[in-house]
């Protein structure tokens, strides 16, 4: 089944609403969530003297948290998964977005990659952790709108990494809510092990970002 006939399948069987391991993700990452959106990277995004050197750093923190976790989420997955997923790796976008401040390919590959990740040993966890980084996907849209009010044209070539789906950023959602439930049953005994690693995940980005 292809990623398309995955969502159909899904909207027919269930209408709108989302499958239950997300309605579950959501509310039992809540409070990790909450912690991650406190830190002082993701409030200074709103403030009123927001400069351009604090997105820059911004954009470099989660190139060093993406470079350093998505090899292990994307090179152990199967096949017919990479099909689906792999056109969510993000670490080329954000090398893209860092190159339009004058860094070389040589300068951001040596940016500092985060050490301390979340254990991803099985596909439940690998998932645990795909859901937060396709998650933050939609904070993105606001983000991104914030950012071009308070920059203007100028931010316009640095949003490739907040901006990856364009106009598609609500079926991308929706698509990937279809694959979670096509691979997590109402009854799956794996559900824990997702919403564990998923956690898990919320808390070494908090604990990136906070060391910053």
């Amino acid at each position: 089944m292809n990623l398309n006939q995955s969502v159909r399948t899904h909207e027919t069987a269930r209408g709108e609403q989302p499958p239950l391991i997300m309605s579950l993700l959501k509310a039992e990452t809540a409070t990790a969530h909450r912690q991650l959106e406190r830190t002082n990277s993701f409030i200074r995004l709103f403030s009123p003297d927001y400069a351009m050197p604090e997105y820059k750093q911004l954009l470099c923190l989660f190139y060093g948290f993406h470079a350093a976790l998505e090899p292990m989420l994307f090179d152990d997955l199967a096949e017919a998964h990479q099909l689906v997923l792999g056109h969510k790796v993000k670490t080329g976008l954000l090398a893209r977005d860092i190159a339009t401040f004058g860094e070389t390919e040589a300068e951001i590959a040596k940016i500092r990659r985060c050490a301390e990740l979340p254990q991803l040993s099985s596909f439940a966890r690998q998932m645990g952790a795909f859901y937060v980084l396709e998650g933050s996907v939609l904070g993105g849209r606001i983000i991104s709108k914030q950012l071009k009010e308070h920059f203007g044209d100028a931010i316009v070539d640095k949003l490739n990494y907040y901006t990856c789906y364009g106009e598609n950023v609500g079926f991308e959602w929706k698509s990937f809510q279809a694959f979670m439930g096509s691979q997590f049953a109402d009854d799956s005994n794996q559900i824990p092990e997702v919403i564990a690693a998923a956690n898990d995940t919320f808390m070494a980005l908090y604990q990136w970002f906070n060391r910053a």
